[in-house]
């Protein structure tokens, strides 16, 4: 929902205010059996908002468990206990004694409680449009550092691919180097027992003792890794 709609739902919620985009032509005489309406523009309620320190806010490594009173004081929202705010009125219109109230009675009631408090029923929509800018403002700017965050990870995850990809193949390379590495050990093994027992064999008709050693053959687990 548009910040527009947002405004004109309440507006017409509360019953006492008309938002309009552009001035209106002087209205006619009211009717003192309804509860009295003004018109407002919406620059009148869309308040400055602190930019930079928002951002600022959002930029902390918890950004989305940063509580939205932070936000909302961030950007320069303050209120007395007593002023009219967005969440005083919730809080009234979900206290037991208006819960029992049908909304045509709620709104009179309501209009005679801000008016006695010399407070506008603007005091409160201002209010409740510069806390949805700030959340707004907010969201805006940590989903762009999420965003950069997801870009980056994927990056580095691509990376990390790359990496493992070159670290399998290193270790192919390894393991087939090892079974090429037993595979010349054997054949060497088998060349120098051969030569031994021809040896052994020749010394024999000279000498009633052995003394060349002929070696074992090695198993076929046998391994130089």
């Amino acid at each position: 929902m548009g910040l527009k709609d947002r405004l004109r739902k309440l507006g017409g919620k509360l019953g006492v205010l008309q938002v309009i985009t552009q001035p209106e032509p002087a209205p006619s005489a009211p009717d003192k059996s309804k509860i009295a309406t003004r018109s407002v523009t919406l620059d009148d309620l869309i308040g400055e908002l602190r930019q930079s320190e928002v951002r600022a806010l959002s930029e902390l490594p918890a950004e989305l468990s940063v509580p939205f009173e932070k936000v909302f004081e961030t950007a320069g929202i303050r209120s007395q206990p007593q002023s009219w705010t967005v969440d005083r009125l919730t809080k009234l219109l979900r206290s037991d004694g208006y819960k029992k109230l049908d909304r045509a009675a709620a709104q009179k009631v309501l209009a005679g409680l801000i008016a006695a408090e010399s407070a506008s029923v603007e005091d409160v929509v201002r209010d409740a449009v510069a806390r949805d800018n700030a959340i707004d403002a907010f969201e805006t700017f940590a989903k762009a550092k999420l965003d950069e965050r997801g870009k980056l990870r994927k990056q580095r995850l691509s990376e990390l691919d790359d990496k493992a990809r070159d670290l399998r193949e290193q270790m192919a390379r390894l393991r087939q180097e090892a079974v090429h590495d037993r595979e010349r050990w054997r054949e060497f093994m088998a060349r120098k027992i051969a030569c031994e027992k021809e040896m052994a064999w020749a010394v024999g008709f000279v000498l009633d003792r052995p003394v060349v050693s002929i070696s074992t053959p090695p198993p076929d687990e046998a391994s130089v890794e």
